[in-house]
């Protein structure tokens, strides 16, 4: 079946579609900046699905130069047939007015070149013929105005594009979607849910926030055999949050 390379892998959503994909019956090639955490997650996700080939690859995806190490060390399990961009960083919460130019430098490095860097990688080493699939990890803010988040929601909005516009290109071999989803329960978001957890699943459609394996199985979804007639799309998994008011 392939391998598959997900980012900001060693925890939460991206750990959780590690796994998924794993027990769908595809390799794994792990990426994250921080070295201990992400050994350690190779190891959990090999107790859990002890038949997988695992390689762990420490890499900060917003170095341009990632995407050939993180290729190199996936010929141990290769080829890849399947991407996942789901490495992201905000290390800004405000207004726009006052944001300096080193943060916006960090988010749109990881949160939008990264997916593209790596695609373009993805893309050169699949085998001619062999069909891939792409899936970026978005979010609903890039589908709505909130504040604090602005300049990381203005990146996912790009994305979201970006997805439309590799799935023009790289067709009919390649695929390419994004998942948007809401709020859901990871450390990455901890300091948006936790303090009010109850008020914001209470005005959900569907009662609660989200769990990384509410994403997962989407993304596993889009990345496998039943949907080869997906291509440029983007789905929501919000559990209902843009069907209501966000303020």
């Amino acid at each position: 079946m392939g391998a598959a390379v997900v980012t900001g892998a060693s925890r939460g959503i991206g750990f959780a579609i590690a796994e998924r994909l794993a027990r769908s019956g595809l390799d794994l090639v792990l990426v994250a900046r921080k070295e201990e955490e992400l050994f350690g997650a190779a190891a959990r996700l090999l107790k859990l699905v002890p038949e997988a080939r695992v390689v762990a690859v420490a890499e900060n995806v917003g170095n341009p130069a990632a995407g050939e190490r993180i290729f190199a060390e996936a010929e141990a399990v290769g080829p890849v047939t399947v991407l996942v961009n789901n490495a992201a960083t905000n290390p800004y919460y405000g207004p726009l007015g006052t944001m300096e130019t080193a943060a916006m430098d960090k988010i749109y490095q990881v949160n939008l070149r990264a997916p593209l860097l790596l695609t373009q990688r993805f893309a050169a080493q699949l085998p001619k013929g062999e069909a891939g699939s792409v899936v970026n990890l978005a979010s609903i803010g890039g589908m709505a105005v909130e504040p604090g988040l602005g300049f990381y929601n203005v990146l996912k909005a790009g994305l979201i594009h970006l997805t439309r516009q590799l799935a023009g290109e790289l067709g009919p071999h390649i695929r390419v979607n994004s998942v948007s989803p809401g709020l859901v329960r990871t450390d990455f978001a901890r300091a948006l849910w936790e303090p009010m957890e109850t008020p914001l699943s209470a005005r959900l459609p569907l009662g609660r926030i989200g769990e990384p394996a509410d994403v997962a199985a989407v993304v596993a979804f889009l990345a496998g055999p039943e949907a080869t007639w997906i291509t440029g799309a983007n789905l929501v998994v919000d559990g209902g949050n843009l069907a209501v008011p966000m303020f």
